[in-house]
């Protein structure tokens, strides 16, 4: 997620909630903070990383994320987090991938990494596979600088959302990743690389046409503008792998709200939505047209719930 967003979305900048981020820096600098999130997982609490302060306020983060992984994510599968950061939604995934599932986590940043492991940790979770990488179409070396913002880290294209001395970062295709592994088929792949959707899904395309798994993605049309990648080759990669798309039913992240909702419906979307800009900057989600996402448009198209915690 682009570094400004985030920090909007999890850290009301106005009024009482100015006094609640500010009680939560006093107390993490007198010792650990921990907070409770989505399905009683238990979340290692760092102020100054927005996803991490989302769940210490609301109990949340990216509440349609959650969503889609209630309804669309498989138990037993391979669930894959792609930009995975603090690795708040890492497990979650993990947890309801269930017994007989697995979890791999990928991110470009050792910080970010390192903090998916304690995540697990406190979790209990021992099996989640974390892998320190940029995916893309093909094995190559990148320079990235530390975000701003959180523990993320971004190419040179986002220099104006970085800062520090530039690190070499190995990018690898996602279906290299997924073949040196033992684990189940991947039945969900979440994306938040704050425009590198494409190159993630065109370096995906064994594990896409095989195992056809949910795709859960943040569009960023700037992002990808900035990278050299048009929206349009986006719809048309996903249309030509027989994928539809489907977007939250109502705004979630609308900037004033107070607290996000916790959780939403979904309705379908023409892939056109992706290329005219009003999905912009939205978390959406793609499932096959085939049979085999039978399961997941009807988990979908299911009239909101109240999630659980």
């Amino acid at each position: 997620m682009r570094a400004d967003v985030a920090l909007w979305r999890a850290v009301p900048v106005r009024g009482p909630g100015r006094f609640v981020v500010a009680s939560l820096r006093r107390r993490a600098r007198r010792g650990a903070v921990t907070a409770a999130g989505p399905h009683d997982i238990r979340l290692l609490v760092d102020p100054d990383n927005p996803p991490e302060a989302s769940v210490y306020l609301w109990g949340t983060y990216e509440p349609e994320v959650v969503a889609a992984l209630e309804r669309a994510l498989p138990p037993g599968c391979t669930a894959v987090d792609v930009g995975a950061n603090c690795g708040v939604l890492t497990v979650l995934m993990r947890r309801l991938t269930g017994p007989d599932g697995r979890v791999v986590a990928v991110d470009p940043s050792p910080l970010a990494c390192r903090r998916v492991a304690e995540q697990a940790a406190a979790n209990d979770i021992r099996d989640i596979c974390v892998v320190q990488a940029a995916l893309g179409t093909t094995p190559r070396s990148e320079a990235f600088r530390a975000g701003r913002v959180g523990i993320g880290v971004l190419p040179a294209v986002d220099a104006q959302f970085t800062e520090g001395i530039a690190a070499d970062v190995r990018v690898v295709p996602l279906d290299e990743v997924i073949a040196d592994l033992d684990v189940p088929p991947v039945g969900l792949i979440k994306i938040d690389t704050d425009g590198s959707e494409l190159d993630v899904l065109g370096g995906a395309r064994a594990v896409l046409q095989r195992d056809r798994p949910v795709l859960v993605f943040e569009v960023f049309v700037e992002g990808m503008r900035r990278r050299g990648a048009d929206p349009a080759l986006l719809a048309t990669l996903l249309d030509a792998l027989e994928y539809d798309l489907y977007v939250p039913a109502s705004q979630l992240m609308a900037r004033w709200r107070i607290s996000p909702p916790r959780n939403a419906g979904f309705r379908p979307s023409p892939l056109s939505a992706l290329v005219d800009g009003t999905v912009d900057e939205q978390n959406v989600v793609a499932v096959s047209r085939l049979i085999d996402g039978a399961r997941a448009r009807q988990a979908l198209l299911a009239e909101p719930h109240i999630a659980a915690r």
